[in-house]
């Protein structure tokens, strides 16, 4: 099949493994749905959306092969770097909508907005490599992007979308 530049989509088909007695999927890429996406939180579904975003960053990177994007409210490029993906997909692989969140990757690292800055842990491996974190929303989505200190790049470091309670959004609205 022939798919237009942006578009692919993961079809799942299981196959078993006889070594390992296992069922595996593999992905067929083609435009992502929201049916062919797990919403459940078993360890199969985030296996599954592992690879699907992990899919999707090949699809990504193979479309943009400088792997940055200008940023408009920080007037600067946002790099996606191997930390990005990794980082990404052990997050928001754990979430449904998290993980439909990074589908729209280009758009949330073109629009999203700054809300705060903070320090990195020094004690958490993936962030010793970071100055500090930039915080930036877009819609529900959380970008966190670090200063690297080696190059004074911003690289993307997790898209997620938070889990706010219902109650907690009612007592925010209500003040």
């Amino acid at each position: 099949m022939n798919y237009s530049k942006g578009q692919y989509v993961f079809t799942r088909i299981a196959t078993n493994s006889p070594r390992m007695n296992q069922k595996f999927c593999t992905f067929v890429a083609k435009k992502p749905t929201m049916n062919d996406i797990p919403k459940g939180r078993t360890k199969d579904d985030i296996k599954i959306r592992e690879k699907l975003i992990k899919d999707f960053y090949a699809q990504w990177i193979s479309e943009h092969p400088d792997k940055k994007v200008w940023n408009r409210d920080l007037g600067t490029f946002i790099y996606v770097k191997f930390l990005s993906i990794n980082e990404t997909y052990e997050k928001a692989a754990r979430d449904y909508k998290s993980t439909l969140a990074v589908f729209h990757l280009t758009e949330i690292l073109e629009n999203a907005v700054r809300i705060d800055e903070k320090a990195t842990n020094r004690k958490t491996k993936n962030q010793k490599q970071f100055e500090k974190l930039v915080i930036l929303k877009y819609g529900e989505v959380k970008l966190t992007v670090g200063l690297q200190r080696s190059t004074q790049e911003l690289v993307q470091y997790c898209i997620t979308v938070p889990n706010v309670p219902d109650s907690k959004n009612k007592a925010t609205t209500e003040k």
